[in-house]
């Protein structure tokens, strides 16, 4: 028998052959969540903002009052996540600021332009591509 012909009655057998489930036997792999991962809590020593921008036009978002906002320099791995896409600018002004980005999104343009002209003196140039 030739080579070729060992090979294919080695397929031929095997495609006869039924698979049997044994629950027995079996081992079962149940899904499991995985624990939630939650960041540190990074406090710098200096506790003090850069700059800080107090707005012409105050406002209320939540029952929580905004006059004015403290920016701060970006940390390395907010800016790395917008070279990485996961965040926009927006999100990094607002980490850099240290509230959520509904309240720049709340912000009336004249103070959102006065805002983002400090931030950006604070942030490296980012080109994201």
């Amino acid at each position: 028998m030739s080579e070729v012909e060992e090979r294919d009655a080695t397929f031929a057998r095997l495609r006869t052959v039924e698979h049997e489930f044994n629950s027995d036997t079996a081992t079962v792999i149940e899904s499991i969540e995985p624990a939630p991962v939650t960041a540190p809590v990074v406090t710098y020593d200096d506790g003090k903002p850069a700059v800080i921008v107090t707005l012409k036009h105050p406002f209320s978002l939540d029952g929580t009052r905004i006059a004015e906002l403290h920016l701060s320099p970006p940390a390395f791995g907010d800016v790395e996540a917008v070279l990485t896409r996961e965040i926009s600018i927006l999100d990094l002004y607002a980490r850099m600021a240290n509230v959520h980005a509904d309240v720049l999104r709340a912000m009336r343009w004249p103070d959102m332009e006065r805002f983002s002209a400090k931030a950006k003196r604070l942030a490296p140039t980012i080109e994201v591509r």
